[in-house]
């Protein structure tokens, strides 16, 4: 048996043959919308959002980056937590052409000012919170700054004509072996992670998922945001750690992709209050990233 008839069996027959390679992050979103398009994206803090009200709202902020003066392969760089704003500026920035630069919450001072002067970031979308740190950094003037409060769609822009190999985002490395570094990925690259994804034991299609994992990783857009588009699933977005516990009976994910410490943390929680306190969905866990015990 090879390995892709291995993947191809973890799903059940009438699912096999639904997911195809799409090389392109404009592809999976008009595949998102043609086969799902009531069906609920993104829930969370902000409510939830239909695979078509989500798609109509990238388009607008398509057309916010076009008027901000983001060309097609410029950079966008976003610091935000995980939230539906994150979700929709990482795809509008990719189906718009520009290569997304998230960047991770806990990186401040000189790193952070460094790595956006050094990446040539044309624009740079942080949290509300961060308001003051930002202000006090006296970044290039180069770096157009635009607090997430501030960030509103425009009228609608059409995606570019992107392909396999047109360069989508650049994510930072753990930093174990030095200074965190950026990684470029294509659309291509991360469209094969994404349908990766897909392949998982039981059901793929409309499964829920919790979004624990930060978008400024790659696991946590790949194999969460990406994978999600795939397969019709709604995305839970937990922008604080603080309210995991609370928020996983509203959620009430049947699949969640977690690095081995968060895994850890959700078993013990469940030893002391039964799989109730996980939402009683759950039924497949993704772990990676570390030893997982």
């Amino acid at each position: 048996m090879t390995a892709w008839e291995y993947y191809k069996r973890l799903l059940p027959e009438t699912e096999r043959e639904f997911f195809q390679y799409m090389p392109t992050i404009n592809e999976l979103v008009d595949f998102a919308v043609r086969n799902f398009p009531d069906d609920i994206a993104i829930d969370g803090k902000d409510g939830p959002v239909t695979y078509r009200e989500m798609a109509d709202h990238i388009a607008g902020l398509r057309g916010f980056l076009k008027e901000m003066g983001v060309q097609p392969g410029d950079k966008t760089g976003i610091q935000l937590p995980n939230s539906r704003l994150a979700a929709e500026m990482i795809l509008a920035a990719m189906t718009y052409g520009a290569v997304i630069v998230p960047v991770p919450m806990t990186m401040d001072g000189e790193e952070l000012k460094g790595n956006l002067s050094k990446m040539d970031i044309t624009l740079f979308v942080y949290a509300d919170m961060l308001e003051g740190r930002i202000r006090a950094m006296e970044l290039p003037e180069s770096v157009k700054t635009v607090r997430a409060g501030e960030v509103s769609p425009k009228d609608p822009v059409p995606g570019s004509e992107n392909g396999k190999n047109t360069p989508a985002a650049i994510f930072f490395t753990g930093g174990t072996t030095g200074k965190s570094k950026g990684a470029m990925l294509s659309h291509g690259a991360l469209m094969r992670g994404a349908l990766n994804g897909v392949y998982a034991p039981g059901e793929a299609l409309r499964q829920r998922y919790l979004a624990l994992i930060p978008f400024s990783h790659v696991f946590g857009v790949v194999r969460n945001l990406l994978s999600c588009f795939y397969t019709g699933s709604m995305l839970y977005t937990v922008e604080d750690m603080k309210t995991v516990v609370s928020v996983l009976p509203a959620a009430k994910p049947t699949l969640m992709v977690l690095v081995p410490a968060l895994a850890d943390m959700l078993a013990g929680l469940a030893k002391m209050r039964g799989m109730e306190a996980l939402g009683g969905k759950l039924r497949v866990i993704i772990a990676g990233g570390a030893h997982v015990p």
